[in-house]
């Protein structure tokens, strides 16, 4: 069996306005925080990097298309699992870190025990 284990260097996030370096066609894990009144509660997220100016087209089960165009660079958590209670796509908001999340070059039954 192989053990799978990872370093991922998170990069702090003072200026949500300045984020630069980042590539659209890939995921990322990124870290937010949501004020409340007892204090924050942090998130973690997949989510997608976009650029203003492009566009995404997320396609429902019955066909129905949504476009959404970019209007602000920034991370996107895209929202594949929706019920139709929350939003299909949105910009994520309060990133603190990033990191970039490297697919394993390894088949998952190698490395998965399922009980």
């Amino acid at each position: 069996m192989h053990e799978l284990n990872g370093t991922y260097i998170w990069h702090y996030v003072d200026n949500e306005e300045k984020i630069e370096g980042l590539n659209g066609d890939k995921q990322y894990l990124i870290c937010y925080e949501r004020p409340t009144e007892n204090g924050s509660i942090w998130h973690m997220q997949l989510a997608y990097w976009f650029k203003e100016g492009d566009t995404l087209t997320i396609m429902e089960k019955n066909g129905t298309p949504h476009r959404f165009d970019i209007k602000k660079d920034g991370f996107y958590i895209i929202n594949d699992l929706n019920d139709g209670k929350g939003g299909l796509f949105f910009r994520a908001l309060g990133v603190r870190y990033w990191t970039e999340i490297n697919k394993p070059e390894i088949n998952p039954e190698e490395v998965l025990t399922i009980v």
